[in-house]
């Protein structure tokens, strides 16, 4: 029992201890126990960091530096090795350390470039883009002259730096492939790799830059000029054998492989193989070779290291290092400088005597020749210190120095002292000293000695009077003291000024801390009195002052105006007692009053009637302070009044009353305006004449009436009632008054009508005279057997258009001929089936309409002779199109001329709108057709195997052509597009295989499937700049085409577009496309590249199908803005 008590006490202890221990973080056994370190932080920043305790660091916050970039944590001060990476795992204490590369100014010359603005960074990790028109960019150089390597990122910025850009020209370079496959000229700078071209039974041995094949091109090549580079090949039955070049390497055991070269040969000749002058190498004897017929023949050339001696110059230091020597291209380390030079350190070495420091103590160091390095040395810096006491130092006091520097000491400045000197001790018990010898060394501690100045104050009074006195002697430290005000009869005070203009501010005190003599002015400003006018309703004369001062001049006071009224003088009092005031005295003083006395006017009024007279009375006078009366109004017979002017020629505005307050005398001139009059025609729908006036007044002079006019009739004159009574009128006398209505009296007219028959017989129906009453009269056609009426004609040679109405009337008669024709004429109401075999030509004319619907279908039976289908006169028809038309084997779709098979030509109405589906299948003999310019479709199939059709001209206003509309039409050869069409149906001009020019005007956006299919004799075409979408297999078989340009609006091309196009060796595509189809480029087996108007990253992104380039393609790189995507 007493053992299990002791156990129990015993956990407990045990218990109690562990949570006594893990009780606090700061416990040392906790700390050991959780695996916890302290992390301090050096930010090398004004901003501070706490150190804390953990054992993994996740992040740390991000800090900021003026002009600073951070680099990262690290965990030494010296900042060896990598920055530390989050999370980093804490096993012991530590401090990290912040570093930071200052920032500096960067700066781009473009040299003609687009300009780029500076900016201040310690790290470059993209470089700008640049252009310049006409040139290559080729990358940005430290150097103004481009020496050494092109910039590349990331760059650090140790230094104010600034890059320039360096461009190459870019010039033609053409292609003399000597009967290979044909490769474009080109515009460019730089020729990266040899351009690929080939010829049946040779082989391509490289391009020269002569016709005779002497100097090769090696690529990359720079274009200096234009240049046209020549193919260079061989036989195939030549024999191939191969040099290749082998340099030992720095281990000096083994040789790595350089180059090699192919060369050509007869089979069992000796190789004829040269080695080749590498620097540092020198080449090892080796033997020809006997040259196979199987192309493996191979020699090899071998090349050994060349040793080189590195000497060591003092440059002017002392000591001995033993020259050494070393293996050609090896890196070996430079042994350690033993050099001494006193006063300086040593810098590092440089490859020349006055040069830069090229490599550092104990650096690696590959030699190319017999050299020597040289030593660097810097002088050692030592320190100034300026103890001031106060002062200001000078800008020109530098604050360390050099065995080499000479030193002179500029005084400092202190406000209020003198300077005495620079001395080397602070009590200033040795000698002043002014420089720093060279030669001297050691830091330097100077101390300004200074003596206080003492400073006068002068007081300019300007004819006032200091009543208290000021001080007149002071320092700068002595304390503020307010300066004490002057007085001046008749002046204000304005203040104490440190200049006699009165520049600046005035000074009211002098401020502990001042300095300098000073000379203080007193400024003064006169009093102003005023001048108060009371003028009684008069004007004040603008001469008259309204204020003055003690230096104002006599002042002579000038006599206000007053209309109606005569000024009679100025006085001090409201009443006018005492003596009239004329002026001010000079010297005067005190603010002023007057009063101004007036005396009324009387005034006349004057009328001028101008031949008018008054019915009432009137006012002849009045005063200024009359009540506002209006002027009464004349009359005058046959006139308005038009009121009173103030003068004859009525310039100005009326004048309707005098108002009170007006005066001077008056005269009024009257003026009048003729009443208007006016003319009233009852032409009984007759036209007037335009020269009879609307309208007249008494002052008009006699007006002549002239004859109106009406369609059918003849004038009989003017009166003055509905009836036509009385005389006629023909004017309206001058001075005349009053509105007048005139009447027009008419009588119809009866034309006759000659009809020439030509041996036909007219119509009972058509009329022999006729009146306007009969218009528009219709003419009906005469007849006469085995003839067809064609129209009757104004003129006996029948020239002009048929009149088929009288539609006007006019004086004269009225003669027609009849025009007749042998033959057949149609009017066709339903399907029409006749005889033809005795014409030439068929015309349809009248209103066409078949079962209800607008359309014709003729059905013609030996038409053997009928060659052209004249459709211009057939009124109403707006559809070509087939019909059903039952035959004995029962019913079928025919083409609108079945049967017809020897027509060549036909001519449709203007007023047709639609060729129907089939319109003209097969018409294989049709060779012009004139498509008027009201059609805006064509159907599916109208012209397909109209084999005779060598051109078409599609009008403008059509809006569609569709599936087959001209298809296996093999001899069309040109064709025009109009702007209307925006889009071609599917092989709507399939398989046309002589065509061979298409002009397509902008306004088509999609070419259909198939639109150019098998159009073989196609050899260019030009895409205008409004077609977005190109369909599938639309030049497809096109195999004479060989450039196309693809235009910017174009966004989709979809499967096979160019399929089989094996001419193609050109096409351009712009950036704006975005979905290719599979197999665009399928067979375009001359194609071996395209050339794309976007960057790389632009073409990588187009929506393509996988096989979008298609089987048996040649192309093996895109050629884009900014290089080049091999395949």
């Amino acid at each position: 029992m007493f053992n299990r008590i002791i156990n129990q006490f015993s956990r407990v202890v045990v218990l109690f201890i562990i949570f006594f221990c893990f009780s606090s973080c700061e416990n040392s056994f906790f700390i050991d126990a959780a695996g916890l370190y302290t992390v301090s932080f050096e930010t090398n920043t004004d901003t501070e960091l706490e150190s804390y305790r953990t054992k993994k660091i996740e992040s740390i916050p991000l800090l900021e530096k003026p002009d600073s970039m951070f680099v990262g944590w690290y965990t030494n001060s010296s900042f060896a090795g990598e920055a530390i990476t989050f999370p980093y795992e804490v096993k012991k204490d530590i401090t990290l350390y912040a570093k930071w590369n200052q920032k500096f100014i960067v700066e781009f010359e473009s040299n003609g470039g687009s300009e780029i603005a500076s900016y201040k960074t310690a790290e470059i990790l993209t470089l700008p883009d640049i252009t310049r028109e006409g040139y290559f960019f080729a990358g940005w150089y430290e150097q103004s002259d481009f020496g050494g390597e092109a910039v590349t990122v990331p760059y650090q910025v140790t230094k104010e730096t600034i890059f320039y850009a360096k461009w190459l020209k870019i010039y033609t370079v053409s292609f003399e492939t000597n009967d290979g496959t044909r490769i474009n000229p080109i515009q460019t700078a730089i020729i990266n790799s040899a351009p690929v071209t080939r010829k049946d039974g040779n082989i391509f041995i490289g391009w020269y830059k002569e016709s005779a094949l002497v100097n090769q091109v090696m690529f990359p090549y720079q274009v200096n000029s234009d240049i046209t580079l020549y193919a260079g090949w061989v036989d195939a039955s030549n024999s191939i054998y191969t040099v290749k070049h082998y340099q030992q390497d720095t281990s000096r055991n083994s040789y790595t492989f350089i180059e090699y070269e192919t060369k050509y040969g007869i089979a069992e000749e000796q190789t004829i193989a040269v080695a080749k002058n590498y620097p540092g190498f020198t080449a090892i004897p080796f033997t020809q070779k006997i040259i196979s017929d199987d192309n493996c023949t191979t020699v090899e050339i071998y090349y050994d290291r060349n040793i080189y001696t590195l000497s060591f110059n003092s440059n002017g230091g002392s000591g001995i290092i033993e020259n050494k020597n070393f293996w050609y291209g090896v890196n070996t380390q430079l042994p350690d400088n033993t050099f001494e030079k006193r006063g300086y350190v040593f810098a590092g070495w440089s490859k020349t005597e006055t040069g830069n420091i090229d490599y550092e103590n104990e650096d690696y160091y590959a030699i190319e020749n017999n050299s020597t390095l040289y030593a660097v040395w810097e002088p050692v810096s030592y320190s100034i210190n300026y103890v001031l006491n106060n002062g200001k130092n000078s800008e020109l006091n530098i604050f360390s120095y050099t065995i080499e520097d000479e030193v002179i000491l500029s005084n400092p400045i202190r406000e209020g002292y003198v300077f005495l000197g620079w001395y080397t001790d602070s009590s200033f018990s040795e000698s002043s000293i002014t420089k720093i010898t060279a030669g001297t060394t050691g830091n330097k501690t100077f101390y300004a000695r200074w003596e206080i100045i003492k400073y006068s104050v002068t007081y300019i009074l300007n004819e006032g009077t200091l009543l208290v006195s000021n001080p007149e002697a002071y320092t700068i430290v002595t304390s503020t003291f307010a300066l004490n005000s002057p007085v001046r009869t008749g002046y204000t005070f304005a203040g104490w000024y440190d200049n006699p203009d009165f520049n600046g501010s005035s000074c009211n005190q002098i401020s502990k801390g001042s300095y300098g003599d000073k000379v203080l002015y007193a400024k003064w400003t006169v009093k102003s009195y005023t001048i108060t006018y009371n003028l009684n309703g008069g004007k004040n004369n603008s001469n008259n002052p309204r204020t003055y001062t003690i230096e104002s001049d006599l002042i002579t006071l000038q006599n206000p105006t007053r209309g109606g009224c005569i000024f009679r003088g100025w006085y001090t009092s409201s009443n006018y007692s005492g003596n009239i005031v004329t002026q001010i005295e000079s010297g005067s003083t005190g603010n002023k009053v007057y009063f101004a006395k007036w005396e009324l006017v009387q005034y006349t009024i004057g009328y001028n009637l101008n031949g008018g007279s008054f019915i009432t009375s009137y006012p002849e006078t009045y005063y200024v302070t009359t009540a506002t009366f209006y002027l009464p109004t004349p009359v005058r017979t046959g006139y308005t009044f038009a009121g009173w002017y103030a003068n004859s020629s009525f310039s100005g505005n009326k004048s309707i009353q005098i108002v009170n307050g007006s005066f001077g005398n008056k005269t009024f001139y009257a003026k009048w305006t003729p009443t208007v009059y006016t003319i009233m025609y009852e032409l009984d729908e007759g036209i007037n004449n335009s020269q009879n006036p609307d309208s007249y007044t008494i002052e008009s002079s006699t007006i002549l009436l002239e004859n109106p006019s009406r369609t059918g009739y003849i004038f009989k004159g003017w009166y003055l009632d509905s009836s036509f009574s009385g005389e006629q009128v023909s004017e309206i006398e001058s001075g005349s008054t009053g509105n007048k209505t005139i009447y027009a009296k008419w009588e119809i007219i009866t034309c006759s009508i000659t009809y020439n028959l030509n041996e036909g017989e007219n119509s009972s129906a058509n009329l022999n005279t006729f009146t306007i009453k009969d218009i528009p009269l219709v003419l009906k056609p005469a007849v006469r057997k085995n003839y067809s009426f064609l129209g009757w004609y104004a003129s006996a040679d029948f020239n002009g258009e048929p009149v088929s109405q009288i539609s006007g009337i006019d004086d004269e008669n009225v003669t027609l001929y009849a025009k007749w024709i042998y033959g057949c004429v149609v009017t066709a109401k339903t399907v029409n089936t006749f005889d033809a075999s005795t014409v030439d030509t068929v015309v349809v004319s009248g209103e066409i309409a078949v079962q209800g619907l607008r359309t014709l279908a003729l059905r013609l039976n030996k038409f053997s002779s009928v060659t052209t289908l004249d459709l211009s006169k057939a009124e109403g028809l707006s559809t070509l199109e087939c019909i059903y038309i039952s035959e004995t084997n029962g019913s079928r779709k025919a083409s609108f001329l079945d049967g017809c098979s020897n027509i060549t030509n036909v001519i449709l109405p203007e007023n047709l709108t639609e060729i129907g589906e089939y319109a003209f299948r097969d018409c294989r003999t049709l060779e012009s057709i004139i498509i008027p310019s009201s059609v805006k479709n064509i159907g599916e199939s109208a012209f397909v195997y109209c084999t005779g059709l060598k051109e078409i001209n599609l009008p403008e206003g059509l809006e569609s052509v569709s599936d087959f509309a001209f298809y296996n039409c093999f001899g069309l050869e040109r064709l025009t597009i109009p702007s209307s069409l925006t889009t071609l149906g599917w092989n709507a001009f399939g398989n046309c295989r002589t065509l061979s020019s298409v002009l397509i005007k902008p306004g088509l956006t999609r070419i259909g499937n198939q639109a150019f299919y098998y159009c073989d004799s196609l050899k260019s075409i030009e895409i205008p700049d409004t077609v977005v979408t190109i369909g599938e297999n639309a030049f497809g078989h096109c195999m004479q085409i060989t450039i196309i340009n693809i235009p910017e609006s174009v966004k989709e091309i979809e499967k096979e577009v160019f399929y089989n196009c094996d001419s193609l060796v050109s096409i351009v595509i712009p950036d704006t496309v975005e979905t290719m189809g599979e197999g665009v480029f399928g067979m375009c087996t001359s194609l071996s590249e395209i050339n794309y108007e976007g960057t790389k990253s632009q073409w990588n992104v187009i929506s393509k199908s996988s096989s979008w380039m298609g089987k048996n393609s040649a192309i093996t790189k895109i050629i884009c803005s900014d290089g080049e995507i091999e395949l």
